[in-house]
């Protein structure tokens, strides 16, 4: 559990072990040049806490493949309604789904979020809005994530 919030500047390097990791009273938020990498991580923001990703940052998550939080790499609350901010260009890369049912999510800047299993990254929130020339693939075969649709990326889904 993570209490207080979490800051990464210019030149700060965090590498996640696997594990959940719910931020407690306050959010994340990574500037550019800084960087947040960990495979079999799910990072969970219950209440009223969010996530920023500056334009530069380096952002390269995987989620579980097994076990409870299998498929989720970051997840909000049922009542959290904040605005989530991943803007962190070509070096944004998110494998597995990002679940923020109530959450208001804000997908920018040159994003191309393939990352390394296989090309997944499933977006469930309540809004969304693209800017830039983000890419979301969503071929998650091999992740743990359920592919929407028939098959491997088959298909993709607007819900309104």
């Amino acid at each position: 559990m993570i209490c207080g919030g979490l800051s990464l500047g210019a030149g700060d390097n965090l590498f996640l072990n696997p594990g959940v990791y719910i931020f407690k009273d306050n959010s994340l938020m990574v500037n550019g040049q800084a960087s947040l990498v960990g495979t079999g991580v799910t990072l969970v923001f219950p209440n009223q806490t969010s996530a920023t990703v500056a334009g530069g940052a380096i952002i390269d998550l995987t989620a579980p493949s097994s076990g409870p939080y299998s498929g989720i790499a970051i997840m909000g609350g049922t009542n959290n309604w904040q605005i989530f901010n991943l803007g962190g260009g070509s070096t944004q890369q998110v494998t597995g789904a990002i679940y923020l049912p109530t959450s208001y999510l804000k997908y920018s800047g040159n994003s191309k979020p393939t990352g390394t299993g296989g090309g997944c990254t499933q977006l469930i929130t309540n809004q969304l809005e693209f800017t830039g020339s983000s890419v979301v693939a969503s071929d998650c075969s091999g992740v743990g994530v359920r592919n929407f649709g028939g098959g491997a990326g088959t298909a993709s889904a607007l819900l309104e």
